[in-house]
């Protein structure tokens, strides 16, 4: 093993961080990630508030595991702007469901 192999795992989560916090906003990042529209999200099902419910959990979850991995490499900076645009993506998450 490598010393170099040992920051593989540090680096493919900054990665992530910079890729979460690179969406402009929620329908960007769904089209990333599920490769559909929130709007498609909702139509397609007949309990759009269970849907909605766990797509917010689950921005929380994914945020929360890059925070968590980031905070064992002291990156401190990157964890505050993963915090900052988890809470941006679930308000724009939430004026959704007050729309519905």
């Amino acid at each position: 093993m490598k010393i170099s192999d040992y920051f593989d795992n540090h680096d493919a989560w900054l990665k992530e961080a910079f890729i979460f916090c690179a969406h402009k906003d929620l329908n960007d990042y769904t089209q990333y990630m599920y490769d559909c529209t929130v709007l498609s999200m909702v139509r397609e099902t007949t309990e759009p508030y269970r849907v909605m419910n766990e797509f917010a959990a689950e921005i929380e979850t994914y945020s929360n595991t890059i925070i968590k991995e980031l905070e064992d490499w002291e990156e401190y900076e990157v964890c505050d702007a993963v915090l900052v645009h988890q809470n941006f993506l679930l308000k724009e998450l939430d004026k959704i469901l007050k729309k519905i």
